[in-house]
């Protein structure tokens, strides 16, 4: 599910970044995504980790940074991390439009619950094999919280992208 090669992209420009190795599990978050993987992180997302954290984390450490403050993560910020991934219980389940907007100089992918869409920056969406996204991902979250893609052990969640105006084509549907 993951596509590693766009990984570097939506490290870009980021002001937070955490990467966690743990149970042979890369943990990786930033300020708008977080996802979960056993993918080999190599290419040009390892140079953009490694340039914004100073180096590669050991199984069982976690690597942050804020701003221009690099720190080594403890066992407790490790285990809130990780626990971000899970869905919460009242999240619903979403759908993927193959709808494409575009919003303040970014591109957004359009997903739909029951009764709201909920759009996510495509640098972030990117992050999905799209081959993937249409078939066994599971796809929850509401339009307020963070959407959470899963397929089997691997992870992906993305804060939604607040629009002021939504797409016209969205409303005619």
């Amino acid at each position: 599910m993951i596509n590693i090669k766009k990984l570097s992209k939506a490290l870009k420009n980021t002001g937070r970044v955490r990467w966690i190795i743990k149970e042979d599990y890369h943990f990786i978050t930033a300020s708008y995504f977080m996802l979960k993987t056993k993918k080999v992180i190599t290419g040009s997302a390892l140079t953009e980790l490694v340039k914004t954290l100073g180096a590669i984390p050991k199984e069982g450490q976690g690597l942050g940074v804020y701003g221009r403050k690099k720190e080594e993560l403890n066992d407790e910020e490790i285990q809130n991390t990780i626990k971000m991934l899970k869905a919460p219980d009242n999240s619903e389940e979403i759908t993927f439009t193959k709808l494409i907007f575009q919003a303040e100089g970014s591109l957004l992918s359009i997903f739909k619950t029951e009764k709201d869409y909920i759009y996510l920056n495509k640098i972030y969406t990117d992050l999905i094999d799209i081959v993937d996204l249409f078939k066994n991902i599971d796809i929850r979250g509401t339009k307020a919280r963070p959407v959470h893609f899963a397929q089997g052990d691997e992870k992906l969640m993305i804060m939604p992208f607040r629009v002021r105006d939504e797409a016209e084509y969205v409303k005619q549907i």
